[in-house]
């Protein structure tokens, strides 16, 4: 059967790496003395603090910082997705989930199969309130909703509804706020 310290079916030039019998049913794999794989009924463990590399460009679990990257051997986050390097690292403090490209356009999508009645939602909560704000898609009505418990805040130079903002009014350029509609509302300090 052998052992983690003494593989029955070993190399020749590295007996203390290869396969033993762990229990019934049960199978590892060892190298240099330590246990790396278990195959069970359960399927495939990874030894704690072993990583999984599955083609470097496709798949890497660095299991030391409980971190996995998808097109990265290097991730920065949680789980890190990467179609291109932009020379830096995820945010400070929201780095759980890092998308990340070169000279691509980047972004996540939602779908649904089409005349679908159901909403793709973003949710906010805590123990005191698991609802606390959500940005919604509702497809049926093709709405979307940002709704918060309390404030909605946005901060920007100029903020347009309906019209691209002009941000060059009046003309010293120092125009901030919000238009509305191709000739409506114009707020500005």
């Amino acid at each position: 059967d052998g052992s983690v310290t003494a593989p029955s079916f070993t190399f020749e030039a590295d007996q203390d790496s290869g396969w033993y019998r762990i229990s019934s049913g049960s199978v590892g794999y060892t190298a240099n003395g330590v246990g790396i794989l278990n195959f069970d009924g359960n399927g495939l463990t990874i030894a704690s603090g072993k990583g999984l590399t599955v083609d470097t460009n496709t798949l890497h679990v660095d299991a030391t910082n409980n971190r996995c990257g998808i097109g990265t051997t290097s991730p920065t986050s949680s789980l890190h997705v990467s179609v291109g390097s932009s020379g830096t690292n995820s945010s400070a403090g929201y780095n759980e989930l890092c998308i990340e490209g070169a000279d691509e356009d980047i972004g996540m999508c939602f779908l649904s199969p089409a005349a679908n009645n159901r909403t793709h939602t973003i949710a906010f909560g805590d123990s005191n309130n698991n609802n606390a704000g959500k940005i919604q898609y509702n497809h049926s009505t093709d709405d979307l909703t940002i709704t918060a418990s309390d404030n909605i805040i946005l901060t920007c130079d100029a903020l347009g509804i309906g019209v691209t903002p002009n941000t060059n009014w009046p003309q010293n350029g120092d125009f901030k706020g919000l238009q509305i509609g191709t000739g409506g509302v114009l707020f500005g300090r």
